[in-house]
């Protein structure tokens, strides 16, 4: 699908090598901060949370870090909000990212609600691409095992051919 767009000229598969290897750079550094962001924010364990809260207020029950993390969780509800909780319930880590963003961060709700859009979206899109990239694989191994009948046109694909005759 993709190749046929690219010309088998030295300089446009340069381009699109570039343009891959970078497309891929940039999805590779975005993951990472992104599994930095998650894991600075969410508690991953109760345990850990609640140490971080009782080291960041002192006795008198004030605030003694200005450190933006899970220290504004209070320790009752600490469970809710934490990586061992979204695994336990086959979610993923951004749910008790945008719980916390949500519920301890009125100001920054929008951001909360743009990356449960933002996932939702995301996860769309790696399924679009998975099921172009199978139902290719699929089309070619039935051209490979499929043998083409005598009347069939050869422009038809076999996928196309199996299914019309369905």
């Amino acid at each position: 699908m993709l190749y046929v767009k690219i010309e088998p000229i030295k300089q446009q598969v340069r381009c699109f090598f570039f343009a891959s290897f970078a497309g891929l750079t940039t999805c590779m550094i975005f993951n990472i901060l992104w599994v930095l962001s998650v894991l600075h924010i969410v508690p991953q364990t109760d345990a850990q949370c609640r140490e971080d809260y009782s080291q960041t207020y002192n006795e008198n029950g004030t605030l003694t870090s200005s450190h933006l993390s899970t220290n504004i969780i209070p320790p009752e509800d600490c469970y809710k909000y934490t990586l061992k909780r979204s695994e336990e319930n086959g979610q993923i880590s951004t749910v008790p990212l945008t719980e916390i963003i949500i519920d301890f961060f009125p100001e920054y709700r929008w951001v909360g609600r743009f990356t449960q859009i933002f996932i939702a979206v995301s996860l769309t899109v790696s399924y679009l691409t998975f099921g172009s990239a199978l139902k290719s694989m699929l089309g070619g191994v039935l051209d490979a095992v499929m043998p083409r009948s005598p009347s069939s046109n050869e422009s038809t694909g076999t996928l196309q051919r199996v299914t019309n005759s369905m």
